[in-house]
């Protein structure tokens, strides 16, 4: 009975087969189990991802609020900062503006509100901040103003302790229709820097500095070149107009 059922069975298997081509028996390719999967390779940038990160958690999405950082890995140092914008009427803007430094053996951070006052090609604006250090905490109060794309002056108090302080005074400007060159007058407690640059084309640039120290002074004459090898050299020789930085409503204030 068992050779008889075996039979019925092989031969119901091979008309069931015959009656459909697509049941063809197959010859199982073992190379084909052997073979690797390959997943895909992604490349992570660390500093693209860090900024992004940053950009979502410190930010506003009200096209004013900006971020800056440098996460720099062979100083194992980071640097942040992040504008936002706390009120805004016509020509009146409130900011908030936070830094963060970090390294191996130091830290500090500040943080202080700009107010800010455009009308026209005149800005004014005040500001107070709070740092502090790894072994310090200084407070500074400051102002700046600034006219079109031919001046702008700041000062900032800086006050450490009872018995010390500091006062920084600043001023920098071009000459109308001679704007190749800029002045730069910087005075601190320890010394007076004075600066002149000339940059007729935006690849090149010479810079000459005097310094007044207490009991010495220094000259420096820089010399600079800024390049782009994958470009024309020919179309990156073209007139510089955009030598002196001014003032803008939004920027990170300077200190």
């Amino acid at each position: 009975m068992k050779r008889v059922f075996l039979i019925v069975v092989i031969c119901t298997i091979n008309v069931l087969a015959g009656s459909n081509p697509n049941n063809q028996w197959k010859k199982f390719d073992f190379n084909i189990s052997q073979k690797k999967i390959k997943t895909p390779e992604y490349n992570i940038n660390f500093k693209d991802s860090f900024s992004s990160l940053l950009s979502n958690v410190l930010e506003n999405k009200n096209g004013i609020d900006k971020t800056w950082d440098d996460l720099n890995f062979n100083n194992g140092n980071v640097k942040i900062k992040n504008l936002n914008s706390l009120y805004e009427y016509k020509n009146i803007s409130l900011l908030f503006q936070k830094e963060l430094y970090v390294s191996e053996d130091n830290y500090n951070y500040s943080g202080g509100l700009i107010n800010r006052y455009k009308q026209d090609n005149f800005l004014i604006g005040v500001n107070s901040f709070i740092d502090r250090k790894k072994e310090q905490k200084d407070v500074s109060f400051g102002g700046e103003f600034g006219y079109s794309n031919f001046l702008k002056a700041y000062t900032n108090y800086y006050y450490f302790d009872q018995a010390k302080r500091n006062i920084q005074l600043g001023v920098s400007f071009t000459i109308p229709n001679y704007d190749y060159f800029y002045f730069d007058i910087n005075k601190n407690e320890e010394n007076i820097d004075y600066k002149v640059s000339y940059s007729p084309y935006s690849i090149f640039n010479l810079n000459f500095i005097f310094r007044e120290l207490d009991q010495s002074e220094d000259r420096i004459l820089q010399l600079g070149f800024k390049i782009d090898l994958n470009k024309s050299f020919f179309k990156q020789l073209k007139k510089n107009n955009d030598i002196f930085e001014e003032v803008q409503r939004y920027d990170f204030l300077k200190r």
